[in-house]
């Protein structure tokens, strides 16, 4: 490893153009040399140092151990730059309406002809103006959604107890915020937000008929999410609703896969009976979820008679090949995913 896969900066230099300070900028935020791991270190932490700096140190040369943490580590490495900087605020402010107006994007091309609103503000219990981030209205269906854009950081010392606060943040603050604007709706006889931009959106509770819950983050955090249910266990999630949790990048895959409307929709509700459901696990990836509808749905899964416990193996094979294909990194053909339909 460190005579034959290593590389130098020269060597960088020559193959990318980049200048040489440039690539030593680079290499100096995303790498790390070996015997640096803190002595307080504590096991488990949701983010190991790889995934910040996949690039190992060794002597005058580089070697990359997990090259395909290379694209995950460049938002963590530029945030930690801004953090320290007087953009940071304008930052995070532009982060969370990009996270909030791509998830309604993507939304709106599955359900063609709803109505996307977001930043919309409503009376709470107290009388005060409370924020609901996005909303989209289709058919009988109002789907309210509440984003979460901080990031799942490393958790050294404190470990599992510090693990359990970000997630809290991350995970159980959007789910208190998006029933909260749930029983608004309910207990309202004509629910009604005022835009941020002016104007009013008036809900006919006869005419949407079906609520469903959304909480969207932009870190991947579907190992703890995927079975949401461990969340209300734990007490992360205190509300006796549960969301549907889902990362902005799963979010932007199921897009892409669920072709038609009626088929989301349906996915939505088959998605949300499972959160409650602790006899059935879909393997810790939520993605997974979407393998088994569209394999062994539309039915639910339910645990055998003779058994306890229902697990999912993985089930994303198909939509590795799709994306890996369509993507270019392939160039076996590979059908789009979907639901065989007789």
């Amino acid at each position: 490893l460190g005579m034959v896969l290593s590389f130098s900066v020269d060597r960088i230099v020559e193959l990318s153009g980049v200048t040489e300070n440039q690539t030593e900028a680079f290499l100096e935020q995303v790498s790390i040399g070996f015997a640096s791991t803190p002595a307080d270190y504590v096991l488990p932490a949701p983010v190991n140092v790889l995934h910040t700096k996949p690039v190992i140190r060794y002597n005058a040369a580089y070697f990359c151990a997990v090259p395909h943490l290379l694209p995950w580590c460049i938002k963590p490495t530029l945030e930690g730059l801004l953090s320290a900087g007087p953009a940071w605020n304008s930052y995070q402010k532009q982060r969370s309406s990009f996270l909030v107006s791509t998830a309604l994007s993507y939304l709106v091309h599955m359900l063609p002809g709803a109505s996307a609103y977001e930043n919309l503000y409503y009376p709470d219990e107290a009388g005060n103006e409370t924020e609901l981030d996005g909303l989209v209205l289709f058919d009988r269906y109002a789907l309210l959604l509440e984003g979460k854009a901080g990031s799942l950081g490393a958790a050294r010392r404190a470990g599992p107890l510090k693990m359990k606060t970000q997630l809290e943040s991350l995970v159980g603050e959007a789910a208190d915020q998006v029933v909260r604007a749930h029983g608004y709706v309910r207990k309202s006889q004509a629910p009604s937000f005022r835009l941020q931009g002016g104007g009013t959106v008036s809900l006919d509770k006869s005419k949407y008929t079906e609520h469903v819950l959304m909480t969207v983050t932009l870190d991947v955090l579907d190992i703890f999410t995927a079975d949401m249910y461990q969340m209300r266990e734990i007490g992360v999630v205190t509300t006796h609703d549960l969301p549907w949790s889902v990362a902005l990048t799963d979010l932007r895959a199921i897009s892409d896969i669920i072709a038609r409307p009626f088929e989301f929709t349906h996915f939505m509700r088959w998605r949300l009976s499972r959160l409650d459901d602790a006899s059935v696990s879909g393997g810790r990836d939520e993605l997974n979820w979407l393998g088994v509808y569209l394999k062994d749905g539309p039915r639910l899964p339910t645990v055998p008679p003779d058994q306890d416990f229902l697990t999912f193996t993985s089930y994303t094979d198909d939509f590795d090949a799709y994306f890996l294909y369509k993507e270019g990194a392939k160039t076996t053909p590979a059908p789009r995913p979907a639901q065989p339909l007789p």
